[in-house]
């Protein structure tokens, strides 16, 4: 009777072993799939450009257009310009805007001066959309001389 016992409970034991193996290799079949596309350094950006500007006034500087299927999240922008002394504008506003929709406007800070040169430099928040070109706008920049710009970011994965 006692080798009896003992054959069933071992017989009791290697099935509720087996049972609870194989539900545990059932539950890490599959794995959970995601996708981080909002993380800045999978995808980092940066791109700088200068402009000729001809007249005294407004000089617009472009860069290069957002590839299809990203967005262009800017976090960084900078400018420097001559700016125009005796053209009677004491506005020195540089923004950025892009050309998918031109009243999307995000203004740095005001500029230094150091020497002849006026500099601007702030972390800023701005999207742009994909096919769009970035601008940065500067006013009152004088005329025969460059405008430098540059934009830091990261590109978010639209699929």
């Amino acid at each position: 009777m006692f080798k009896i016992f003992r054959a069933t409970a071992f017989i009791v034991f290697a099935a509720s072993m087996f049972v609870s193996l194989a539900t545990t290799s059932a539950h890490a079949q599959k794995p959970a799939l995601t996708k981080s596309t909002d993380e800045p350094g999978r995808s980092p950006y940066f791109s700088s450009a200068n402009q000729y500007c001809a007249t005294d006034g407004e000089c617009l500087m472009s860069f290069k257009p957002v590839p299809a299927g990203f967005r262009l999240v800017v976090t960084h922008a900078s400018a420097v310009y001559v700016p125009a002394i005796n053209s009677g504008h004491l506005d020195n506003l540089v923004f950025l805007r892009q050309s998918s929709d031109f009243a999307d406007w995000a203004y740095l800070p005001a500029p230094s001066s150091i020497g002849a040169s006026s500099v601007t430099s702030a972390p800023i928040t701005f999207y742009v959309e994909p096919g769009s070109t970035l601008y940065i706008t500067v006013r009152n920049s004088s005329s025969g001389n460059y405008i430098y710009g540059s934009i830091t970011g990261y590109l978010v994965a639209l699929n």
